[in-house]
């Protein structure tokens, strides 16, 4: 019998060494310059793992191109399943981030209406993520 936990795990003393930001903003085809360097990746396992990366500015997330070979051999060697890029959009006041998510591991180059995916954003706004909160502008 299967048990169900609604506890978020997360790597408490740092992201693994392949989670930089150098080699996450290679696969998605940004500059490095694009991702958030005050905010190290976070992996959050909600069943499956799912790779969170803040980038800098909302342009970048509108202009990620990812290599989808690429992005799915890193998901693969890291053992995560979903990578989800997100940023503050400060254009719409109701919606505070725009976001993608990408699941290349299960063949598909983006969704663009996940719930797992954009779920574990959740952590983002709880106070177990150490002062990650991004409402607080």
């Amino acid at each position: 019998m299967k048990t169900w936990s609604t506890s978020i795990h997360r790597n408490l003393n740092s992201s693994p060494s392949a989670f930089n930001h150098y080699d996450i903003a290679e696969v998605l085809g940004l500059p490095l310059s694009g991702l958030d360097q005050t905010k190290l990746p976070v992996l959050i396992n909600l069943g499956q793992s799912i790779l969170l990366v803040k980038l800098s500015d909302k342009q970048t997330c509108l202009d990620c191109r990812q290599d989808f070979a690429k992005l799915r051999l890193f998901c693969q060697e890291n053992s995560f399943y979903i990578l989800t890029i997100y940023v503050h959009d400060k254009d719409f006041l109701d919606v505070p981030l725009r976001t993608q998510v990408f699941l290349q591991v299960y063949g598909y180059l983006e969704d663009p209406a996940t719930g797992s995916g954009n779920a574990a954003l959740g952590f983002i706004f709880s106070p177990a993520s150490s002062g990650m909160a991004l409402l607080q502008r």
